[in-house]
């Protein structure tokens, strides 16, 4: 299927809230480079947030409505009345009854679809409730992959480990765009959050971006600073609650004895968080797995080196450009998530 002269996209994903970070970023992305609306299958426990600007479609509540967002008929229309004239349609994030409705209404339309996986397809996701995404891949995934117009990935990296699903040649890498940073803004910057924070003004600023998350290791980063024993290295770890909470991060930097030299903020976003990216010194994610890291290319655009653990797949896309630090790759090994955390994945 070829894509529409004229589009009018219908860019339907999951839980797109602020505090969903990436997701929620992406999807803007999309709309900005192709026009059209958003809809979003969203759990009642995050319809606090919901922007008037994108049609929430509010699913059912309870641990069902967290894993598969399931959306009641009258529900659903209000999404199926803003599919007259859609041309196009894209699902942001599989396993969901967000990507049968997609499928479906493609199909019922004539129109072609595209799937933006966000690392669903990563081998890590199927370490957790590995039984049934792999038989919801059985039923439908793979179908859903096969009959996409493109898959899009946004590293090379995430779509290699991706090719297992793949049956035929649609997959393609579109990097999702950043904005630059003002650059002229750096020392107002670098002065303001350091005398708020009461950093050193010869001190070096690592910073932690990101959904306070198991998979993105804040606590760990934490230890990690501590071991180092450096002392002239301060930590802004800040984020929105994303399994862990601020106060748990504040927890381990006392029991790291490192308290004055690390700062847990919460989140940050807007013109906070730019200005908080040119006060920093460089970006450290330790995740163990970021399909593209937004937070790292946008402090790259913020004039930022990068501290990138093999998680990152897009430090894979960075080899040789000497932007910063990125980790060699470890052999590979399952990894095992403890069942105390695995509550905290809102998106696969």
């Amino acid at each position: 299927m070829s894509v529409p002269a004229t589009l009018n996209p219908l860019l339907t994903g999951i839980d797109l809230v602020p505090s969903m970070g990436g997701p929620f970023k992406t999807v803007r992305c999309f709309q900005r480079a192709l026009g059209g609306r958003v809809v979003s299958f969203t759990h009642p426990l995050d319809m606090h947030e919901a922007d008037s600007s994108i049609t929430h479609v509010r699913s059912i509540g309870g641990r069902l409505g967290r894993l598969f967002l399931p959306a009641a008929p009258g529900q659903l229309a209000r999404a199926d009345a803003l599919l007259p004239g859609v041309n196009l349609m894209t699902c942001h994030i599989l396993y969901r009854h967000s990507a049968h409705w997609v499928r479906s209404r493609a199909r019922r339309l004539g129109a072609p679809f595209w799937v933006v996986p966000h690392g669903c397809l990563d081998p890590y996701v199927f370490t957790y409730r590995a039984g049934m995404k792999r038989a919801w891949m059985r039923l439908l995934g793979r179908r859903m992959l096969r009959d996409a117009s493109r898959v899009i990935f946004s590293t090379r990296r995430e779509m290699e480990k991706a090719r297992p699903w793949l049956s035929r040649d649609n997959a393609r890498v579109v990097r999702w765009p950043v904005d630059l940073a003002d650059l002229a803004a750096r020392e107002t910057a670098r002065a303001r959050w350091r005398e708020r924070l009461d950093i050193a003004a010869d001190a070096r600023v690592l910073l932690f971006l990101g959904r306070l998350n198991p998979m993105k290791r804040p606590l760990e980063t934490v230890r990690a600073l501590a071991a180092a024993d450096a002392p002239g290295v301060d930590l802004i770890v800040a984020g929105p609650d994303g399994g862990l909470t601020a106060a748990v991060v504040r927890d381990a930097v006392r029991e790291a004895g490192v308290g004055t030299r690390v700062h847990a903020l919460g989140p940050v976003y807007g013109a906070e968080k730019e200005a908080l990216m040119l006060a920093a010194d460089a970006l450290i994610s330790l995740s163990v797995r970021e399909n593209f890291n937004h937070a790292a290319a946008e402090a790259m655009a913020a004039g930022l080196p990068l501290i990138l653990s093999p998680g990152n797949d897009l430090a894979n896309d960075l080899e040789g450009v000497g932007c910063g630090w990125m980790s060699p790759r470890a052999a590979k090994k399952r990894t095992r998530i403890p069942r105390r955390t695995r509550t905290w994945s809102r998106r696969v």
